[in-house]
């Protein structure tokens, strides 16, 4: 904030010296007439008096210019990006009891996972990470797992490019792949990775996405067994968050894409709920 300048001396009027009264002699004179614009009132003899249209000009353009600060003001909170987040919560944070019974497949399922450093080693700008599943017993793999990364508080100054970043290369390839269309089947959906492809557009945090994945080829094992899966992605201030819906073989893969947007949207309003602003 700039500094303003200490008050200018000058601008307060002193009085002269006193008059001699010897210096004027002889009878009392009138005093001189009062011009247009000025009064005698206590300012003294031809002090001037502002003119009442002036005053008001005066009040108003006051009145303006607080009303100019105020919605700057509101402006501000309205577009500065929000607070980042300073840690993690848990799985039970993310997803609790009543949520994850409300997941489609959860019968004799529980929710599992921490702290993972996954996502840290494979992204270096990451500063933590939280890894959770819903599992039975050693059955593989999960019926969903839900990953919540953290960037540092420090990206908000840059409006979360970041995590958003981040979101959008996992986003445009899939987009360009499908060649503007929001379905094809026989997609080249990532690295030896070949299967029919739904992409939607996710309500949930910035600048979210929903895919689905059937039939798909790939040498990868971890694929293996796999008819059809879900994902959704979205980031929250400095959060990315990806989920991912295996949920039951007989389940319709159009299905399975809502509970995975579904999920999605309970995470961001679970974060918003119990995970500390910086």
């Amino acid at each position: 904030m700039a500094r303003r300048p200490p008050p200018d001396p000058a601008g307060h009027p002193w009085p002269g010296p006193p008059a001699d009264p010897e210096d004027a002699p002889g009878p009392p004179v009138a005093p001189p007439a009062v011009p247009p614009g000025r009064s005698r009132a206590p300012g003294g003899a031809g002090a001037p008096r502002r003119p009442a249209r002036a005053r008001r000009r005066s009040a108003i353009a006051v009145a303006g210019a607080a009303a100019v600060a105020v919605a700057a003001v509101a402006v501000w909170r309205l577009t500065a990006p929000p607070a980042a987040y300073a840690a993690l919560g848990s799985c039970a944070d993310l997803l609790p009891e009543t949520a994850f019974a409300a997941v489609p497949g959860t019968d004799g399922h529980a929710l599992n996972g921490g702290p993972s450093e996954y996502d840290r080693v494979a992204d270096p700008d990451v500063e933590e990470s939280l890894y959770c599943s819903a599992v039975r017993r050693e059955e593989r793999p999960a019926l969903f797992q839900v990953v919540v990364a953290r960037y540092a508080a420090a990206t908000r100054e840059d409006d979360y490019a970041v995590p958003r970043g981040r979101v959008e290369d996992g986003r445009r390839p899939l987009a360009a792949a499908l060649g503007g269309a929001t379905a094809a089947d026989g997609v080249a959906a990532g690295e030896d990775l070949v299967a029919d492809v739904e992409l939607r557009g996710l309500d949930a945090g910035e600048g979210g996405y929903a895919a689905s994945f059937a039939d798909p080829r790939s040498p990868n094992p971890a694929v293996d067994g796999l008819d059809a899966w879900a994902e959704a992605h979205f980031s929250t201030a400095n959060l990315r968050v990806a989920v991912t819906y295996r949920g039951p073989a007989d389940m319709p893969v159009a299905a399975k894409l809502d509970v995975a947007a579904d999920i999605a949207r309970t995470v961001e309003t679970q974060i918003g709920r119990t995970h500390p602003a910086a």
